[in-house]
């Protein structure tokens, strides 16, 4: 995954052992690496001056020294075996941090700046984990994976839903189906459409009108 920091010529990747590269986008040279400790490290997001890692059990913000300097860990109430965050949005204006869990179908909701406990549940209907997310506009795009009797978790063998979640209500607005399978990423195309990929039993790629 690759990250762009704005107003900069500094972009960073990740790969699942936890290391993380700084790249100057005008020469495409490397210009460091550091590593952070995690289970698995699988996305990262810019916000502001810092680095926020998505690390399996806990999610990470970094300084872009690479020193960390909040951390997030998976509450013990809601740790199991096959419990892991899977994704997260932060929303700096409204000071919060949304995050999905592969064997959840809820969001959680934190204060970004305190991270000590969910001020704010929200339950997806029909779902039984989530597997990525996206903001476009004022709404949250979450691929869900429909409930299943196959482990309870997203295994590449449910029923891909998305849902589109209002922030300010914290309530879904809508309901969408339009894959077989999990769905394993979303992107915004110039904020007039989202993009679902699917995993490979369904293997499609769906466009959604953004309204």
């Amino acid at each position: 995954m690759f990250m762009l920091f704005p107003s900069s010529s500094d972009m960073y990747s990740c790969s699942n052992d936890g290391t993380i590269l700084q790249w100057d986008s005008s020469n495409l040279k490397m210009k460091r690496h550091f590593n952070i400790s995690c289970k698995h490290l699988s996305s990262i997001q810019i916000h502001g001056d810092t680095l926020w890692c998505c690390c399996g059990d806990t999610i990470v913000e970094l300084k872009k020294s690479g020193m960390p300097q909040r951390r997030l860990a998976l509450p013990g109430h809601l740790r199991g075996p096959t419990s892991r965050f899977t994704d997260f949005i932060v929303i700096p204006e409204r000071g919060e941090l949304w995050t999905g869990l592969a064997d959840s179908g809820e969001l959680y909701v934190w204060h970004a700046d305190g991270h000590k406990a969910a001020f704010k549940k929200i339950s997806l209907t029909g779902c039984s984990g989530v597997s990525c997310m996206i903001r476009v506009k004022d709404q949250i795009w979450v691929g869900c994976c429909a409930e299943s009797g196959v482990g309870g978790h997203c295994d590449g063998q449910l029923r891909g839903q998305l849902m589109v979640v209002h922030p300010e209500t914290l309530t879904v607005a809508k309901e969408l189906q339009a894959h077989s399978d999990s769905i394993k990423t979303l992107c915004s195309a110039e904020d007039r459409y989202v993009l679902s990929g699917s995993a490979q039993r369904d293997g499609k790629i769906a466009i959604w009108k953004v309204e």
